[in-house]
């Protein structure tokens, strides 16, 4: 599935304009002055003001397989890599063949430049650049059952399991092009030990999941599926 549209909370919008915007060089505008639009490739990322919690989100953005090593360079001049044991490349294993960098974004959230080796995009020799962020192919989602939420969601859409199947607090659901994170709440994010996942309200838009309109819930999430579209509010 693809994913063409995020909408996840922000502490500040004038923040996160500086982040996505002059930071990261990607394309923003304001929605009416309500949201802060970001183009990531082929997604849509609206960031909306909200003060009453701090949300901790994570999105994953997919670079070229080719430019890994561009996109860490051209990433270091702008962010402070988040590390663990000293690491600040994280490969991913066999069933996933992917390699990540983390970094902090706007409100605390962890964002991931992901390198996925089964998808046919290449940069060939051109710079690395805002260009190169193809799309957002990861968005968390936080609820209090990780299996009783992907037995509803396969029930549901047909989404298949990615990865090594599904634990107590993480799965992942969907393909290389999009995936849903489905996590506890109250995890921490990878791969950090202090940023956890928190159930605020957000929605995701996908393409190419399944025919048929359905809705569902996902603890504070809900799922409504419009026939080729699945559109997740909460």
């Amino acid at each position: 599935m693809k994913i063409t549209s995020v909408t996840v909370p922000v502490d500040d919008l004038a923040e996160a304009e500086r982040f996505y915007g002059r930071t990261l060089g990607l394309p923003v505008r304001r929605d009416r002055g309500a949201a802060l639009v970001v183009t990531v490739g082929g997604t849509e990322v609206r960031l909306v003001e909200q003060q009453s919690e701090r949300a901790v989100d994570h999105l994953a953005i997919t670079v070229p397989a080719d430019a890994f090593s561009a996109a860490k360079s051209w990433l270091r001049e702008r962010v402070e890599l988040m590390t663990l044991d000293g690491q600040d490349e994280f490969e991913g294993s066999l069933s996933w063949r992917s390699r990540s960098l983390y970094f902090s974004g706007p409100s605390g959230s962890v964002l991931e430049l992901i390198a996925r080796h089964r998808l046919p995009a290449l940069a060939g020799d051109v710079p690395f650049g805002p260009e190169h962020l193809l799309c957002v192919s990861e968005v968390g989602v936080a609820v209090p059952d990780v299996p009783a939420a992907i037995r509803l969601l396969q029930e549901a859409t047909g989404l298949k399991v990615f990865g090594e199947g599904v634990g107590e607090t993480f799965a992942a659901v969907g393909d290389d092009d999009g995936l849903l994170i489905v996590v506890a709440e109250g995890r921490p994010w990878f791969p950090t030990s202090d940023r956890r996942v928190t159930a605020t309200p957000r929605a995701v838009t996908a393409t190419g999941v399944c025919a048929a309109p359905i809705q569902l819930q996902l603890g504070s999430t809900t799922v409504s599926l419009h026939g080729a579209e699945a559109t997740i509010s909460g």
